[in-house]
């Protein structure tokens, strides 16, 4: 129906939504961890702050729905990557303000980077999923359209073939 068919773009674009803000993030991080610059560092640590709340509004919208057993499988896949990602950067950003700047470039080029790479391919297949459902849903909803097509053709042709016999009839009453 209608209302499956729009439940399931809202969670495809949900998901694709989410996908990007991690994206964007994942690159901010980047630049406020290994840039020097204090202004750097105070304008991305806002940005990254603003994205963050952005994707756990994302997250809890998109928990909210009536989701698959496989789908609710997936989003804890992807919380509990999203949350080796979170420690990651937590770590990373806890050492450069303890002044451990190398440590916190080892930190985010190996392990945030690892685990942001593992967060987006966790997102993607659940956008996917997404996208996998809405296909079948509006495949169902093609075939459910062309059989009523076939039935109401079916039901004309019925009607046409009685009053075709009944115009005969009435026809040959008269001779």
């Amino acid at each position: 129906s209608a209302a499956v068919t729009g439940e399931l773009a809202q969670r495809v674009d949900i998901a694709t939504r989410w996908t990007s803000l991690t994206e964007a993030n994942a690159a901010r991080t980047l630049a406020n961890i290994l840039s020097s610059e204090g202004v750097v560092h105070e304008v991305m640590q806002a940005d990254i702050a603003k994205t963050s709340a952005r994707i756990s509004e994302l997250q809890k919208d998109l928990e909210s729905r009536s989701l698959s057993s496989e789908d609710k499988a997936q989003m804890a896949v992807v919380g509990a990557a999203r949350q080796a990602m979170l420690d990651a950067r937590a770590l990373a950003q806890k050492q450069r303000t303890d002044g451990q700047a190398e440590e916190a470039i080892k930190t985010v080029r190996g392990a945030y980077v690892g685990a942001v790479e593992r967060y987006l391919t966790e997102l993607r297949k659940l956008v996917g999923m997404q996208e996998a459902a809405l296909k079948a849903a509006q495949a169902a909803n093609t075939q459910a359209r062309l059989t009523t097509v076939k039935i109401s053709g079916a039901g004309a042709l019925a009607v046409l073939a009685i009053i075709v016999l009944g115009a005969a009839w009435l026809i040959r009453s008269i001779s």
